[in-house]
């Protein structure tokens, strides 16, 4: 029987997910946008707040993704949206990028992902002849690298294969995920509100 009061939470849009995810971010902190939704979370930022987001293409102060008639079409992401340059900004070699990330430079990097188990380890790519981006990226140096790893995503894919559970796909950090935010509610590690079902058929929460 499903839960009265988990069938009636409304789940977060996207744009909120991004929302909730730019109002934690402390002041101050240098924060890596991973591809897909979490660059969503730039848009989210007000000019008035020094948030600092990277790029693994070598922007370090990016900001929200411009008017369609402001756009540079040499100024984008890791991902190749357009996006803009705040006050201050600057653009760098990518090699000099991942000296950033491999150095433990960044405060945090929000990523997206197609798994995460309960003990925090996460699968962020794959290489299924059907996956658009059939790679590592960066993924696995900012899982490695970044000091604090949050994960945005959405309850499940959608063939509706839950995204909380049991990994079987490659992992790219063991233990990394401190924070994540999903459509319901936000939870950390060692006080997660989620138990896997070890075949991996359903989140309990």
């Amino acid at each position: 029987m499903v839960d009265t009061a988990l069938a009636e939470i409304k789940p977060f849009s996207r744009t909120q997910m991004a929302s909730r995810v730019a109002e934690d971010i402390p002041e101050g902190w240098y924060v890596n946008l991973g591809i897909g939704m979490p660059t969503a979370v730039a848009d989210h930022v007000p000019l008035e707040r020094e948030v600092i987001f990277h790029s693994e293409n070598g922007v370090l102060g990016m900001g929200p993704a411009p008017a369609k008639d402001r756009v540079d079409p040499w100024l984008i992401n890791a991902g190749k949206q357009y996006v803009t340059l705040r006050q201050g900004g600057s653009f760098c070699h990518h090699a000099d990028s991942f000296a950033m990330i491999r150095g433990a430079h960044l405060d945090l990097c929000v990523l997206g992902a197609f798994q995460v188990a309960e003990n925090g380890d996460i699968a962020n790519w794959a290489t299924s002849e059907n996956d658009t981006a059939p790679a590592v990226g960066g993924a696995m140096d900012l899982a490695a690298g970044a000091k604090r790893l949050w994960v945005m995503m959405e309850h499940t894919a959608k063939d509706g294969t839950p995204k909380l559970a049991a990994l079987f796909l490659p992992v790219d950090g063991r233990w990394r995920c401190e924070t994540g935010l999903h459509q319901s509610r936000g939870h950390r590690r060692g006080r997660a509100r989620f138990r896997c079902d070890r075949t991996g058929a359903r989140p309990q929460f």
